[in-house]
């Protein structure tokens, strides 16, 4: 990493975390950290957004890992706050306005000075190698556990309210889709079944169909592109937000057959910055493990509904 990269990086992880971004100015961090390991003035900020994540006990850790290494005031007063608390805190707890500021003789980062202090100066002219591999960052430890099992939560509420729906409110169109299929096995007319096509219970399936797919089909793309190392920010919550809402495009965009999934490949390589390599494997993987999804959710679909039906 060059002088002036460092120094464009260092101003936009300010001004991602002045904006509450904290998990891509935490990204950016995180490179900083691994062209120049175990810096202050680089550990502290990602404290700091650690923190604006919630991911309180990663952010205990690196400010007691400041302090111990480096005295240093400020860490001192975010370690007493983090250890005070007694659930995740996040925004709440950050003061207003950034305190990720260049090493002393320098100006605030979000200032855009012309000139940066002799010690940052300094600090990213030295060698990268001249410490080894970085330093490893605490394991996600304490409410970690908290965004895995929001989403598995989520992928498995959706399903059983789903089935809940099917045999209820949905039973009639199971019904006459069940009459559909013996009919068609059997090679009889079904013209007086088109006459009374259960509109209203057909609508209530496909809905809760869409949500429970919805949710299940996040968790494919989410492996696939952990597998390739694509996901940016490399924490569970902030990278399944962002596969959720990319899932999400997709899902709108399948319709559009053909077109829709040429702009949703596009999307997708522009986004998470896929070389075409990258992105073939990433949409073979995507594909594997939704049908491998597929199976086990149509099985259990087909076993649980037919129970009901019955």
């Amino acid at each position: 990493m060059t002088k002036e990269e460092a120094k464009d990086k260092f101003r936009l992880a300010d001004r991602l975390f002045n904006e509450q971004r904290f998990g891509p100015a935490l990204k950016v961090l995180t490179e900083l950290n691994a062209a120049f390991p175990g810096e202050r003035h680089v550990l502290y900020p990602m404290a700091r957004c650690l923190t604006g994540l919630g991911r309180n006990a990663e952010a205990l850790d690196l400010a007691d890992r400041v302090i111990r290494e480096f005295d240093y005031g400020p860490a001192v007063d975010l370690y007493k706050r983090l250890k005070s608390m007694k659930t995740g805190g996040g925004i709440g707890m950050l003061d207003s306005g950034s305190d990720l500021v260049l090493p002393p003789g320098g100006l605030t980062m979000d200032s855009d000075p012309v000139t940066l202090g002799s010690e940052f100066d300094s600090l990213i002219d030295r060698p990268a190698a001249r410490a080894g591999a970085p330093p490893p960052l605490p394991a996600p430890a304490g409410a970690a556990w908290k965004p895995v099992a929001l989403w598995i939560g989520l992928a498995l509420g959706s399903f059983v309210l789903f089935l809940v729906a099917a045999g209820t409110a949905g039973r009639p169109a199971l019904e006459w889709l069940a009459a559909m299929q013996e009919r068609t096995a059997a090679g009889k007319r079904m013209d007086d079944l088109f006459e009374e096509i259960p509109f209203g219970p057909l609508a209530v399936i496909v809905v809760f169909g869409l949500i429970s797919h919805y949710f299940l089909a996040c968790f494919p793309g989410y492996w696939a592109l952990r597998i390739m190392e694509a996901l940016p920010f490399n924490d569970f919550g902030e990278d399944m937000k962002d596969v959720a809402l990319y899932t999400l495009w997709g899902l709108l965009l399948t319709p559009l057959i053909g077109i829709g999934w040429l702009i949703f490949l596009i999307i997708l390589r522009r986004h998470y910055e896929l070389s075409a390599g990258k992105q073939f494997i990433v949409v073979v993987l995507w594909i594997a493990f939704d049908i491998g999804l597929s199976i086990v959710y149509q099985l259990v679909y087909t076993l649980t509904v037919g129970a009901m039906i019955a």
